[in-house]
């Protein structure tokens, strides 16, 4: 059972995305569309929500870090001075909701001109009265949840459980590659897989079955594959493993990309229930995958989904075969604008069964295509 999902989203104003407006989330959410058409824009929604819900500065930092204001906004300040999101959270007692508008100011950075969250209990009235934290302020209110009530600290805790796992960085200098991975930080994978090592570490100690489980599937993908090597050395312990009739130990500079990416998506999707994010959101998964292990990945999500909300971006049309109409979000330009339509298998009854989804992607009839 999921923790809780997203009911309703609203964002307007967000790069390509001028108005998605009560955008319903469904389980298993997978966008396609064309290079530069926004999939990727609406999980960088969600990030921009993460790092400026992270903490005191952060939305300073990470909106410096990313080249200012200017390059959230859709079209630029001139054309959008404003941008605005909404949130529902529906978990088993009621919703949780959360909305913002954060206008451009000088030196080209942000400020809120509207900050609110309330909750919908199930056996109360619907649409209670919202709880303003003010305006002018250049930081979110909410984070300080500490000096105000259970609602406002309940609407921080869920929305910071919205995490985005992008394992792209796979230079020689990544974190994944080269970071010395603290032992006792394993319970929740980092969203760039810093520490993978200390996690599977963790598995293999306490939750072997788990660990066997990742083995098992890394050795279908990497044939080669035969078990990693994690020691622990002085409370830190890194990325190595072994490979089938050897006794060499590999580290982590000498994996491929796609190695890499596979160890961290299949360990992330095998994690016991209780340390999976309430909502995951997945940024092109299959880069660097061989269409074997991406058919794998897809599997391990159809598990994953009973117990998390999950969102996908990809341009791998084959991937859509492994879901249902329904899980699949077609993502277009229409002029400058972003849209999103979700498709429906009574809308696509006549060409079920006789064509996949990918076929009907190729063939430009869910639409999407260049």
């Amino acid at each position: 059972m999921r923790k809780f999902e997203i009911d309703k989203i609203t964002i307007r104003g967000f790069k390509s995305i001028m108005n998605l407006t009560d955008f319903n989330p469904r389980p298993i959410n997978v966008f396609i569309g064309q290079n530069g058409a926004g999939k990727s824009n609406f999980i960088g929604f969600i990030k921009f929500l993460s790092n400026m819900l992270s903490g005191t500065g952060n939305l300073s930092d990470y909106t410096g870090l990313n080249g200012g204001a200017s390059v959230f906004l859709f079209d630029g300040p001139e054309i959008t001075p404003q941008l605005s999101g909404y949130l529902c959270l529906k978990t088993t007692t009621g919703t949780n909701e959360y909305r913002f508008k954060l206008s451009h100011a000088s030196s080209d950075t942000f400020v809120y001109t509207e900050e609110q969250f309330r909750y919908n209990a199930n056996d109360r009235p619907l649409n209670q009265n919202w709880y303003d934290l003010g305006a002018g302020h250049k930081e979110s209110a909410l984070i300080n949840a500490e000096a105000t009530g259970k609602t406002q600290g309940t609407v921080k805790k869920l929305l910071q459980q919205l995490i985005t796992y992008q394992f792209h960085n796979t230079t020689f200098n990544s974190p994944i590659r080269n970071n010395k991975s603290d032992i006792n930080n394993n319970w929740f994978l980092e969203e760039d897989g810093r520490n993978l090592a200390s996690v599977l570490f963790e598995l293999k100690e306490n939750q072997a079955p788990i660990y066997q489980k990742i083995i098992s599937i890394l050795q279908q993908v990497i044939p080669f594959f035969d078990d990693f090597s994690l020691i622990d050395q002085y409370g830190k312990t890194y990325l190595r493993w072994k490979e089938k009739n050897s006794t060499y130990t590999f580290v982590a500079t000498q994996a491929s990309d796609g190695m890499l990416r596979a160890m961290a998506l299949i360990t992330l999707l095998c994690l016991p229930p209780q340390r999976l994010p309430a909502v995951m959101f997945l940024d092109e998964p299959e880069l660097g995958l061989h269409p074997s292990a991406v058919k794998t990945i897809c599997d391990l999500i159809q598990g994953v989904s009973e117990y998390c909300q999950v969102f996908i971006a990809t341009q791998d049309a084959d991937m859509l075969n492994e879901f249902s109409p329904e899980d699949i979000v077609v993502v277009t330009r229409n002029g400058r604008q972003s849209e999103f339509k979700q498709l429906s298998e009574q809308e696509l009854s006549e060409w079920i069964g006789v064509y996949s989804l990918s076929d009907l992607w190729h063939q430009n009839i869910i639409g999407g295509k260049p």
